[in-house]
């Protein structure tokens, strides 16, 4: 399953690469050299209204000190827990595309959550018991091979864009993006 994973994973990177040279006017890039990344910083947000209900995602990433991803999308119904896992996949997607379009050999992702039980799993300080939380993180995990990365937990304050991101994607029904269904769809995954 991994295998297939990985296989997927790279056939949806250069689909978009594909699709985002299309959209750019072709102008050279610079490679930023391993020893000289700086971080990703990205916050990440899941909003659920009812719990379960109306949900969305909200991930506001900045690079560089310049902000590189804001997007808000809509997750149909679902759990806090479930959006805030859906939030960060989507996370590692942007972050993928960002590395892609700037080139970024050797990512370092710092990546911010007010959802306390997801930091505390995602760094296995607790145990994941729901099904579909724990096939999330698997995927989560294997994506994350690719990165240096560091989890921290912030209070719902110093998390504002992501929160204001993922109540947007509810209130304006963003669409997720196709390559992420597809993406999920051929690992078995569905939201």
């Amino acid at each position: 399953m991994e295998k297939q994973l990985s296989l997927l994973f790279e056939t949806m990177r250069a689909n978009i690469a594909r699709q985002a040279s299309a959209q750019r006017p072709n102008t050279p890039k610079k490679s930023i050299p391993a020893g000289a990344a700086s971080p990703i910083t990205i916050h990440i947000d899941g909003a659920s209204r009812g719990n379960p209900g109306p949900a969305g995602a909200g991930i506001y990433g900045v690079y560089k000190h310049k902000a590189v991803i804001k997007r808000g999308l809509y997750l149909g119904q679902k759990t806090n827990n479930q959006a805030e896992y859906l939030a960060l996949v989507l996370a590692l997607l942007f972050a993928h595309e960002l590395c892609e379009s700037e080139k970024i050999t050797a990512p370092t992702l710092h990546i911010f959550s007010d959802s306390e039980l997801l930091v505390r799993q995602m760094t296995g300080v607790y145990k994941i018991k729901n099904k579909d939380l724990a096939d999330l993180k698997r995927f989560i995990d294997h994506h994350l091979k690719n990165y240096s990365y560091k989890f921290t937990h912030v209070m719902r304050e110093k998390n504002k864009e992501a929160d204001a991101l993922a109540n947007a994607g509810v209130d304006k029904k963003t669409k997720i993006p196709q390559a992420f269904l597809t993406l999920l769809a051929h690992a078995d995954l569905s939201i």
